[in-house]
């Protein structure tokens, strides 16, 4: 498999249906490697997901409480970690379930753009929340292309111990792009070029059991400045 996808989800089965609908569009479909985990408390999608495979070659759906320690549930970088670890792609992305790709040939051009250069750590995709323009964000710090969406390299993520666990909701794609960035790794943006690596992010209402109160945010945020600002 070329391609992990990591997905998490809180038993959202609709968005979640979508989000897999558009990766079941993909070009190069059959070299994905689809891992979801559903963190649910009746664990829904696990039960209408089994069995299913979307034209994928290989799809996963497992539990956030069999394989995440209470402590660390509803952090999505212990999550996304957790399925990063399972999977043998040359290359990793993670997404929430209410994202989809907007074109076709989305993954299969990010794809040939590592490929053909082994100092690119990260493809980052242009993305929008809902009907908005597209963009690629940038990071607070150091002005890098923000990966939000976007393909990375695993190689290069195991190097650089994969997403800072310690954040809870805010931040860790920043700090994931910094370390990538700072660790001699070229982030690639699709901004100006490669449009057809765009998605759309729809942002619903988050689900209650996702890490977003005022404390948390307060607690990322002061993380990511006092581990970067420096």
């Amino acid at each position: 498999m070329s391609v992990g996808i990591a997905i998490a989800t809180y038993g959202r089965l609709g968005l979640l249906e979508q989000c897999l609908g558009g990766l079941n569009q993909q070009s190069i479909v059959t070299d994905f490697d689809v891992q979801i985990m559903d963190g649910n408390e009746d664990h829904s999608v696990v039960g209408e997901l089994t069995g299913r495979r979307w034209g994928f070659r290989n799809i996963t759906v497992v539990r956030e409480q069999d394989i995440i320690p209470p402590s660390a549930r509803g952090r999505w970088p212990a999550m996304y970690n957790a399925l990063f670890r399972k999977t043998g792609a040359k290359y990793v992305t993670y997404w929430s379930d209410d994202v989809v790709p907007d074109n076709a040939g989305c993954f299969e051009r990010a794809v040939k753009i590592m490929d053909d250069s082994a100092e690119i750590g990260a493809v980052a995709f242009r993305w929008r929340d809902g009907g908005h323009p597209y963009k690629v964000y940038r990071t607070d710090i150091g002005n890098h292309p923000l990966i939000n969406f976007g393909l990375i390299r695993k190689a290069g993520l195991d190097k650089v111990g994969l997403l800072d666990e310690g954040y809870a909701f805010y931040c860790a794609d920043q700090d994931v792009t910094l370390k990538l960035a700072t660790s001699g790794m070229r982030i690639h943006s699709c901004e100006h070029s490669d449009h057809e690596c765009s998605v759309t992010h729809w942002s619903p209402k988050r689900p209650h059991n996702v890490n977003r109160s005022p404390e948390h945010t307060r607690d990322d945020v002061a993380r990511f400045m006092n581990k970067w600002q420096s």
